[in-house]
């Protein structure tokens, strides 16, 4: 049985035991696209504190019209207001100020599960792509870092994790300062201290050449109905 629910534009749910293991009695958000799910308040051991679901999108191929893995950006409960207050501000924020204010006042979560089983290396390489564009436009503002941003690039792709990436299976992305760190399975999968990949981790989800547009709007939107 299922209870409808809205956030942020979105339509929750109560999900019921082994609809997805991660959601099984916790309210969840249902992506519209892959109609795989999140749970709105995302408690795990390695986050220390419960965090709120902000937006959620599919990553597809589109010319393959292939969906690849969903995505759910999260804040933590304890500085929602603050986010909210800042996203609210008149004139509205850019993205790209959104994306730094994030990054420099704010803890971010970036959650990813996948649409089917599919080898950790293709995400990785995926991500890696993704990385490596970003890292040719940040180097025109910041020459100085070139080299840096390069080995940053180059740790991140060797210390992915390996194996399979089953379905209800999930993988965390979380964003501190210049922290970034990698949760696979509730285990640690390595941390690395980079301002850029935090960055462009921001920017390929939020900024204004976001690889998942909807999750944009879900944030716009559910930073509005927040104050609520």
């Amino acid at each position: 049985m299922m209870f409808g629910r809205v956030l942020g534009g979105l339509v929750g749910l109560s999900c019921v035991a082994g609809q997805q293991a991660f959601c099984s009695f916790v309210d969840c958000v249902v992506d519209p696209k892959s109609k795989l799910t999140h749970p709105i308040g995302l408690k795990r051991k390695v986050l220390n504190e419960t965090f709120e679901l902000f937006g959620v999108g599919t990553r597809a191929v589109t010319f393959l019209n292939y969906y690849v893995y969903s995505a759910g950006v999260y804040i933590p409960k304890s500085e929602v207001s603050a986010v909210v207050a800042f996203s609210n501000q008149t004139p509205t924020p850019s993205q790209q100020h959104l994306t730094n204010h994030l990054q420099s006042n704010h803890r971010v979560c970036i959650r990813l599960t996948p649409y089917r089983k599919a080898a950790l290396s293709h995400l990785r390489d995926g991500l890696g792509r993704a990385l490596d564009a970003r890292a040719f436009a940040y180097a025109i503002d910041h020459p100085n870092e070139v080299e840096q941003v390069a080995s940053d690039v180059s740790s991140f792709k060797k210390s992915f994790p390996h194996g399979q990436f089953h379905i209800d299976q999930e993988l965390l992305f979380v964003i501190d300062g210049n922290s970034f760190t990698a949760y696979y399975e509730g285990k640690e999968s390595f941390r690395m201290n980079s301002a850029f990949v935090g960055f462009a981790f921001l920017n390929a989800y939020l900024g204004e050449d976001a690889v998942i547009p909807e999750i944009q709007e879900n944030f716009a939107t559910h930073a509005k109905t927040a104050q609520n």
